[in-house]
């Protein structure tokens, strides 16, 4: 999944770089669920102000006060959240997805996700524990979505499914409030810097999920108000608990910067904030 995931943040990166540049002609992803697309009036791109606070790693982050957040309210979703992507009927709840659940559902019910998602069967190989996908596009987003699906199983059960995607057209506060309608406030929010990027890990262990944001390393964590390039959604058994970060360096966020994680996930709520990273 490493490379997978790497590449789909250089990809998207490539993307970013060449909006400045007249494009070149590049292979078109498979489209799932593809449907008319309408036309879409043109919407006033918003550039909020940012406010830098102390870059110190101990200073605390200030939660915004409910007058602040009710002045950002008039912000609306540019497109499909990854939030509108996960979430489904009744009958399906996380870590349920389009009704395939990891720890339950048998390798024949992915391939049948698969199938109704317009992935052909030929081009994916099923190993003995796992597979992966290329990258779809989900033609029922708007803008469409790119998405890459991997899932690991063991004796004919899926017990991992990772969704790795590309092309989100909100910005990160959007997101992160569209995912609390959905999720609430996660029960940790991790922090990461290898190399040239670093990583938001919101943590759901008793939902069965975890997410991965990643986006360009530039000192102070200004993902409110910035597009993430990818987003990794990892669904598993809840009773597989803390097993699912790997990662060796990733902290504790709130607890590096002295404040307590619901203060941290309000802060990634509000577009005028820029945090200190944990280091």
């Amino acid at each position: 999944m490493t490379s997978r995931v790497l590449f789909g943040i250089s990809a998207a990166l490539a993307l970013l770089s060449a909006c400045a540049t007249a494009s070149g002609q590049s292979p078109t992803p498979a489209v799932v669920g593809a449907s008319p697309t309408p036309t879409l009036p043109a919407q006033a791109s918003v550039a909020p102000t940012l406010h830098k606070p102390d870059t110190s790693p101990t200073a605390p982050v200030a939660a915004p006060t409910p007058a602040a957040l009710q002045a950002t309210t008039q912000m609306a979703l540019a497109g499909t959240s990854i939030a509108d992507v996960l979430r489904s009927d009744e009958s399906c709840t996380l870590p349920c997805w389009r009704h395939l659940t990891p720890g339950r559902s048998s390798v024949e019910d992915l391939r049948q996700l698969l199938a109704a998602m317009g992935v052909n069967l030929a081009d994916v190989e099923f190993t003995a524990s796992g597979m992966d996908t290329p990258w779809l596009i989900l033609g029922d987003t708007r803008p469409p979505l790119e998405i890459a699906v991997e899932a690991s199983y063991d004796n004919d059960l899926v017990t991992r499914l990772e969704l790795l995607f590309q092309g989100t057209s909100n910005l990160g506060a959007i997101e992160m409030r569209s995912l609390h309608q959905l999720l609430g406030t996660p029960s940790r929010i991790l922090f990461e810097r290898p190399q040239v990027v670093q990583r938001v890990f919101l943590d759901y262990p008793h939902q069965g999920i975890l997410l991965r944001l990643s986006m360009r390393y530039h000192g102070d964590v200004c993902l409110p108000a910035e597009l993430t390039p990818a987003t990794l959604v990892i669904l598993y058994p809840p009773e597989e608990g803390d097993g699912v970060i790997e990662s060796n360096i990733a902290v504790d966020w709130a607890n590096s910067l002295g404040i307590t994680t619901d203060s941290l996930w309000q802060s990634l709520q509000d577009p005028t904030e820029c945090i200190p990273p944990a280091y």
